[in-house]
């Protein structure tokens, strides 16, 4: 059923006209192989300038990253994993060709925040919700728990590309993140 909610959104969005960059989307630019820069309006940006713009974006700030198609799995990763580490939660991913880029934009969930305590009384904090986008594939909690399952068994294969490609293809942020951590220590 993903697969298929996958390859409708692909078809649909094969229709686009090329997009080009604007003065606040990332352009991730491959140098050699699995080695990546960040640019931002031209600029390449540094460490501490691309974690400062993610803390914007964990605030709800769209995110418009834009793959060349000669960046890497390798440079997806290490791309997507700062974004999760910083907390950004939706991201949208364009080829600058016009053709989707991997992974399709999904919106992930987010976890709830502990209960804030004010003068003796609890109440749960105001939840970050993100404007719904027409574009975007929700997965339900079956969906995600299967993602996983299936991550899993691969990692557990000794396949942390294949769990990899899985996740990413899914478009869950929080999986891959996951993976890659996982993957790393192993």
């Amino acid at each position: 059923m993903l697969s298929s909610l996958l390859a409708i959104a692909l078809s649909a969005n094969g229709q686009q006209e090329p997009a080009t960059p604007g003065p606040d989307d990332i352009v991730v630019v491959a140098r050699r192989k699995n080695e990546c820069v960040v640019q931002l309006a031209d600029k390449v940006l540094n460490d501490a300038e691309f974690r400062q713009r993610s803390k914007r974006w964990a605030a709800g700030e769209p995110a418009r990253v834009f793959l060349r198609n000669e960046a890497s799995r390798q440079c997806r990763v290490k791309i997507l994993y700062q974004l999760a580490k910083w907390d950004v939660r939706v991201v949208e991913f364009v080829d600058p060709g016009g053709r989707p880029a991997t992974p399709e934009p999904v919106a992930s969930n987010i976890s709830p925040s502990p209960l804030i305590v004010e003068g003796g009384t609890q109440k749960a904090p105001t939840e970050r919700r993100f404007p719904p986008r027409e574009d975007t594939i929700e997965m339900g909690s079956f969906e995600l728990r299967v993602l996983a399952g299936q991550a899993a068994h691969l990692i557990l294969r000794g396949d942390c590309a294949g769990a990899m490609k899985l996740v990413l293809d899914a478009g869950d942020l929080d999986a891959a993140f996951k993976v890659a951590t996982i993957c790393r220590d192993k």
